[in-house]
């Protein structure tokens, strides 16, 4: 049998049992006389669902990309402690969140500048792209990072799920040892993700909200 049909069945399904769950929900909304702006924002939450998981699925199949080992070594301290940081925010333990953005900050610097050095001899070998992705990712990661520090809740908030955007990128394109959940919220949009466990939404501690797209 073939292992990847099946794991594609098994995200069809989930998805469309959400997709029903999420229709009942848009037509009690309207049966209790919301108005249409609102309907409209639960219909574009699960359109945006869609298109991602379906994204997912469309990918899952695709080979990750291989990058040198030194490399791969920074990406899975990075994304391992992104998990650390998933599990601060769900506890909402603000201290120790300042303190492994701070850490990570520093990794990522690491990191770009083990990539900058990778990027001549990416160019020879063909493999400046995805060098250049990584790059990019590496860079926006440190960019929000470094402005969730300096930013008031609401705003660190946007800034830190702006982080976990690059961290589902970094975690779905390149190949590491470990494996990692992805999970999307269709509320608030949010992607974030953990190697353990159900649906924990760092942004909204407590909800259940949350599709695993991988």
């Amino acid at each position: 049998m073939d292992l990847s049909k099946v794991k594609t069945a098994k995200k069809v399904l989930h998805l469309v049992r959400h997709l029903v769950a999420a229709n009942e929900e848009v037509r009690s909304e309207v049966g209790r006389s919301l108005s249409r702006s609102r309907t409209a924002i639960s219909l574009t939450s699960l359109l945006v669902s869609l298109s991602l998981v379906l994204s997912s699925v469309a990918s899952a199949g695709k080979p990750k990309i291989q990058i040198k080992p030194e490399l791969q070594e920074k990406v899975e301290v990075i994304l391992t402690s992104s998990v650390v940081l998933h599990d601060q925010m769900v506890k909402q333990d603000d201290g120790s969140v300042s303190q492994t953005v701070a850490s990570l900050i520093v990794e990522l610097e690491r990191a770009i500048s083990l990539v900058s050095k990778k990027r001549k001899r990416a160019v020879a070998s063909q493999n400046i792209h995805s060098v250049q992705h990584l790059d990019y990712v590496l860079v926006e990661s440190r960019r929000a990072l470094k402005q969730s520090l300096a930013a008031d809740f609401d705003s660190r908030q946007k800034h830190l799920q702006e982080y976990f955007k690059q961290v589902v990128s970094l975690a779905k394109s390149y190949h590491v040892k470990n494996s990692y959940k992805l999970y999307f919220c269709p509320t608030d949009r949010s992607v974030w993700i953990q190697k353990k466990g159900s649906a924990k939404n760092p942004f909204s501690p407590g909800s259940q909200c949350g599709i695993l797209v991988n």
